[in-house]
């Protein structure tokens, strides 16, 4: 589709009224927007409408976590948002930065209770979090424990076979914390 449109363009270019030009030349960066993309990475999602644009902000906020530039005004000029637009765009997950912190978090999480044994911090930094106590004070809100607490009881129920064949970094992607794995009930309670 837009090879067709820019071989048509090669014809029509030099008869277009300025105008005109102006309005081809948005429509054709619009077309390159939304097609190239999806040629460069099939799983990027080109589908039209609301759906769609939130899937492609979604492909983005997930391909730049580690970035830790990446806020609602990088996301609302990349795609040509207002802030208001983007905000409805993920009001249902408290607005955008509350979703990209949130996966951060996630991510930060399955890797320390995955088995990863680099320090917390450069594992916070990787995905974005610059300072240390905004991101234990972020982590231990959203899990109710602490990072390093949250890697031993990892450890733990590794060593002692605790969760089975389910991995604590397994558990984290779905949306569990380490304090909800299987004999953690006295961490589920603790609320410090």
């Amino acid at each position: 589709m837009l090879g067709n449109h820019l071989a048509t363009l090669t014809g029509l270019g030099p008869n277009l009224l300025e105008g005109e030009k102006e309005s081809v030349g948005r429509l054709t960066i619009e077309m390159i927007r939304t097609f190239l993309p999806a040629q460069l990475n099939p799983s990027y999602p080109i589908a039209n409408g609301e759906a769609s644009l939130k899937a492609r902000i979604t492909y983005f906020i997930e391909q730049n976590l580690d970035d830790e530039m990446l806020n609602n005004q990088v996301i609302f000029r990349k795609f040509g948002l207002s802030r208001a637009s983007l905000y409805r765009q993920f009001s249902s997950r408290g607005g955008v930065a509350n979703y990209i912190r949130g996966r951060r978090l996630e991510k930060v999480m399955a890797e320390i209770t995955g088995g990863n044994r680099e320090p917390i911090h450069v594992i916070a930094r990787r995905f974005g979090f610059s300072n240390e106590a905004t991101f234990g004070r972020a982590f231990k809100t959203r899990y109710k424990l602490s990072p390093t607490m949250a890697r031993r009881e990892a450890e733990r129920c590794r060593s002692t076979a605790g969760i089975g064949e389910r991995s604590a970094a397994a558990m984290s992607a779905e949306g569990q914390s380490a304090a909800n794995m299987p004999g953690h009930s006295v961490l589920a309670e603790k609320t410090d």
